[in-house]
C-alpha cells in the first residue's frame, strides 16, 4: 500500500457513474418551451463560389419556420474561426454551412436541409500540404490571414514560440522552437533516416454531440447560453460582442463536455 493519502491510491472519478448510467445531462439533451430546433446546410464543395441560394422550398416544408442565409445576417469579419458564420459569396472548405434552417422540431429542420437548393460555381481547391504550399496555390485568404483571438489560449493550444508575419498564403502561422544543436546530432548519429510523415487533426474525443442551446432575453436584447465549452468567459465574450450587448447581458452556462 501506498504510503500517502493520494499519490499510489485508486481515485474514482467523480462524474463517472453518472456518465456510464446515463444521468448526465448534455446540451443536446435540454429542451425549452417553444425551442426551434436549426440544423445547417453545408458545402460539398472544399472551393466555390455560391451563386444562388434558393430556399423557397424549404419554407415550404411542414415545420420549417425560417431559413437564414448570409444575406440574413450581419456582415461581421471572420478574424477567426468561430466569427466565419455562415458563407458569404463563398465556401472555402468542405462543410462549411451556408444555410439555416430553422424548425419546430429536428425531423422538419433536417426535412428543411434536404430542400435548399445551392448554385454553386467550382473553384481551385488545394487538399494536401504540397499542394498548399506550392508557388501560385490558391489562397484560403487572399487578403491575409484572419487575425488571431484569445480561442487558442483558452483551449490551451497557444504554445508561444517565435511567430513571424508573412506576406498572404495558406501558410497560418509559423511556430520555431530551437534546442541544441541539430547538425552536431546529426553527424554524432550511426545512422539518419528520412521519411516523409504525417498526422491528422487531434481532438479530444468527447462523448456528446455539440450543441448549444440559446434563450433569448425576454425582457432585454442578451441572451443564456447552454454549450459544451470549456471557456465559458470567451463564449460570453463573443456573444455580447456579435449582439453588441454588454457582457453582462449574456449568461453562458457551460454543459457537461463528455
Amino acid at each position: 500500500m501506498s504510503e500517502f493519502k493520494q499519490i499510489g491510491r485508486p481515485k474514482p472519478l467523480l462524474d463517472g457513474f453518472d456518465k456510464v448510467t446515463g444521468r448526465t445531462r448534455y446540451a443536446p439533451d435540454l429542451t425549452l418551451p417553444g425551442m426551434l430546433h436549426a440544423r445547417f446546410v453545408l458545402s460539398p464543395h472544399a472551393h466555390a463560389r455560391i451563386k444562388n441560394i434558393d430556399v423557397s422550398a424549404a419554407l415550404d416544408a411542414p415545420g420549417v419556420t425560417a431559413v437564414l442565409t448570409a444575406a440574413d445576417l450581419p456582415n461581421i469579419p471572420p478574424t477567426a474561426r468561430n466569427r466565419l458564420l455562415l458563407a458569404r459569396n463563398r465556401v472555402i472548405f468542405a462543410g462549411q454551412p451556408v444555410a439555416l434552417v430553422l424548425a419546430e422540431d429536428a425531423g422538419a429542420a433536417q426535412d428543411g436541409v434536404d430542400q435548399v437548393w445551392v448554385e454553386y460555381e467550382p473553384l481551385p481547391a488545394v487538399v494536401t500540404l504540397d499542394e498548399a504550399l506550392a508557388d501560385g496555390a490558391p489562397l484560403v485568404w487572399p487578403s491575409g490571414t484572419p487575425g488571431e483571438t484569445g480561442e487558442a489560449a483558452a483551449h490551451g493550444a497557444d504554445v508561444g514560440g517565435e511567430k513571424q508575419e508573412k506576406k498572404p498564403s495558406s501558410v497560418a502561422a509559423e511556430t520555431t522552437f530551437e534546442r541544441g544543436d541539430l547538425a552536431e546530432g546529426f553527424a554524432a548519429a550511426d545512422i539518419v533516416v528520412e521519411r516523409p510523415f504525417s498526422t491528422p487533426m487531434v481532438h479530444q474525443s468527447y462523448l456528446e454531440t455539440f450543441s448549444m442551446l440559446v434563450q433569448p432575453d425576454p425582457m432585454g436584447a442578451g441572451a443564456t447560453v447552454w454549450t459544451s465549452t470549456q471557456a465559458p468567459f470567451y463564449v460570453r465574450e463573443q456573444v455580447a460582442e456579435v449582439l453588441g450587448v454588454e457582457e453582462t447581458a449574456v449568461r453562458v452556462i457551460p454543459t457537461p463536455v463528455g
